[in-house]
């Protein structure tokens, strides 16, 4: 058995408004359209909902039952309504980013602080961790969108656009070593981010450039952590310019280089998002603002 809903909506908007005409009017319908709707509801369950011999409308038990289970309905369906309609505009949801460690620290404060701005009633998560874990992440949809450093290779369901360029410079501690050639670079410590993370394939492909073969490695499972162990004088390490910077305007830490040629890497951070997975409003108007 199904319940008729206009039928049910033309019950519910006489009981409100206590006539058959008013309820024709706001309905937009004919009065003996209403009644027949109120027959119809009638016939289907075997019960009177309303005692036609009293003036204005007088429930039955069986109208008032209906009536106040009825009504939830339409509150329901208004809620739906109102929801949907805000979703779609992008004034409320949910939106969970996965960043890696570097762009969650020191790329997306300003965007994260816009958009809020932007949108106040969105509820933002925000997953930070390795390339790889974002890029797993994202494959599980537990992330709407991923903001990671460096290519995703050999991930045919995952859609990459290049979103910004980051450099990296290759630095030690200003206590640590001196006039460095790249023959020395074998015979010291490099730190290193742990496998998996973007910076560490960066750091990967700079050794096998220059055919560097270090003495040994301390891997770490984030940038900070790096860093302060090159500014304790542990060794060297491939870390972003916007991480260090200040270190060497400060002259704590200096840039090493093996040439006057190669005063830095660069590498891509993408934006990554699932190709067969739709664009709600929502994260369109994150990437729009990432990108603009």
């Amino acid at each position: 058995m199904r319940i008729p809903f206009q039928a049910l909506r033309a019950f519910i908007e006489v009981v409100e408004t206590g006539s058959f005409t008013k309820a024709a009017e706001n309905l937009f319908i004919t009065q003996p359209a209403i009644s027949k709707s109120i027959k119809e509801l009638e016939s289907l369950f075997d019960v009177k909902l309303i005692d036609r011999a009293y003036l204005p409308v007088l429930l039955t038990d069986s109208g008032v039952s209906l009536y106040n289970l009825g009504k939830n309905i339409f509150t329901i369906e208004h809620a739906i309504i109102q929801d949907l309609t805000l979703r779609s505009q992008a004034k409320v949801g949910n939106l969970t980013i996965g960043a890696s460690t570097t762009v969650a620290s020191h790329w997306l404060s300003p965007y994260l602080v816009n958009y809020s701005i932007k949108f106040p009633d969105i509820n933002i998560s925000v997953v930070s961790g390795n390339s790889q874990h974002i890029i797993d992440n994202l494959k599980k949809c537990e992330i709407d969108i991923g903001l990671i450093e460096g290519p995703v290779i050999n991930e045919p369901d995952i859609e990459v656009r290049e979103w910004q360029k980051e450099r990296l410079l290759l630095v030690t501690s200003t206590t640590f070593m001196s006039n460095t050639l790249i023959n020395d670079l074998s015979q010291v410590k490099w730190i290193m981010r742990e496998d998996g993370s973007g910076t560490a394939r960066v750091t990967d492909e700079y050794l096998n450039r220059y055919h560097i073969k270090p003495r040994s490695i301390v891997r770490v499972g984030n940038n900070l952590a790096v860093l302060n162990l090159v500014y304790a004088g542990l060794g060297v390490a491939l870390l972003p310019e916007i991480m260090v910077k200040d270190g060497i305007k400060e002259n704590k830490l200096q840039n090493l280089h093996v040439s006057e040629h190669d005063n830095f890497i660069e590498r891509e951070l993408n934006w990554i998002t699932l190709k067969w997975r739709n664009e709600s409003p929502i994260r369109k108007a994150f990437k729009e603002l990432i990108f603009n």
